[in-house]
């Protein structure tokens, strides 16, 4: 009698089962940066530029924003006549969250 050989199974792996991917977490940016100017009364107000798309606040939350929007900080600043700062504002604080609405039209 022949030696009867038994084929060699190879083990199928099972798919592993992936972790749950963790829950996406809520943050905000640090700071947030503000081309403004005062106006007569000392008062700050944000610049913004009226454009073919709207208005456009020069605020920004990036080193990256503000250094696109100083050109344009620039020139208010020529054709105003007045100087421009940039302001930092840090430690943000969600107040509040507005969801959007439902309605149904008929």
């Amino acid at each position: 009698m022949a030696d009867e050989q038994t084929p060699t199974e190879t083990p199928v792996e099972q798919p592993t089962e992936q972790p749950a991917a963790p829950p996406i977490e809520k943050t905000l940016p640090n700071d947030l940066y503000a081309f403004a100017m005062r106006d007569a009364a000392g008062r700050y107000g944000v610049i913004t530029l009226m454009t073919n798309q709207g208005a456009v606040p020069l605020i920004a939350f990036s080193n990256t924003g503000v250094a696109r929007f100083r050109p344009m900080a620039q020139a208010v600043a020529s054709q105003e006549n007045k100087t421009v700062c940039l302001m930092k504002y840090s430690n943000p604080e969600e107040l509040e969250t507005i969801e959007p609405s439902r309605i149904i039209k008929p």
